[in-house]
């Protein structure tokens, strides 16, 4: 039977200390991390990358852009809710690709058969949250 001694003095006043440097210093270099660490991974993440690049196309006052009087898309399709109908399966990938990087390269990662099935769901339902839900639910 192991018997425990109380700790007074000296030994008691070290172990307090050992306990509140190893506190003090674990929280700060934790919080370093988080707030360092997030953003190396992102730069080394393409997913990551092609979805800033996505979100920083987006239509927002600072750097939006004027809308190109001659383009006859309907305005559902140039807001970024619709994808242009009716449109082969080549003309969808590369307008799937210019307009939705981030969408496009998660699409690229499928297999050709499955691909293909996200087409013909977009040729019955083009708007763009139904094909990214058909592209992640094919993942």
């Amino acid at each position: 039977m192991v018997k425990h001694q109380n700790l007074t003095g000296t030994r008691a006043s070290t172990l307090r200390s050992i306990r509140r440097r190893s506190r003090t210093g674990v929280l700060p270099f934790a919080l370093f991390v988080t707030l360092t660490g997030g953003q190396l991974i992102a730069d080394t993440d393409p997913y990551l990358s092609a979805i800033e690049r996505e979100a920083s196309v987006l239509d927002t006052p600072a750097n939006a852009q004027r809308l190109d009087p001659t383009d006859t898309r309907p305005a559902s399709v140039r807001a970024r809710d619709f994808m242009t109908p009716g449109m082969g399966l080549e003309d969808f990938e590369a307008e799937l690709e210019r307009r939705f990087p981030g969408t496009s390269m998660i699409y690229k990662s499928l297999a050709g058969d499955i691909r293909l099935t996200i087409y013909e769901g977009y040729r019955q339902d083009n708007r763009i949250a139904v094909i990214r839900r058909q592209i992640a639910y094919s993942m």
